[in-house]
């Protein structure tokens, strides 16, 4: 299956493997935005449910929860740029280069 993919690839021109680049880059940020969206809906039901008082042995994995997703939130925004930043490469060496 790799194999077939590694042909498949040798045989595109400059301008479609930039546009391949493009569609997995788009794909890539959507699901950024769909995992930084899914830590906002955790944080309201949490909040919403009252987790931590009717739950009192799992208010310390929530307190580590919360811990951790301002680092996914970091992490997920410093993806988006670094995709954005090389989309915006290829795009511009796919206009100067064509």
């Amino acid at each position: 299956m790799i194999d077939l993919f590694k042909i498949y690839l040798a045989s595109l021109n400059f301008e479609q493997l930039c546009i391949l680049f493009k569609i997995f880059s788009s794909i890539f940020i959507v699901l950024c935005f769909i995992k930084i969206v899914l830590i906002y809906i955790g944080n309201y039901l949490i909040e919403y449910l009252d987790l931590k008082n009717r739950l009192p042995w799992l208010a310390r994995f929530i307190r580590l929860r919360r811990i951790f997703q301002n680092y996914y939130l970091i992490l997920n925004f410093s993806l988006i740029f670094i995709t954005l930043i090389f989309m915006l490469y290829v795009n511009i060496s796919t206009l100067f280069i064509m």
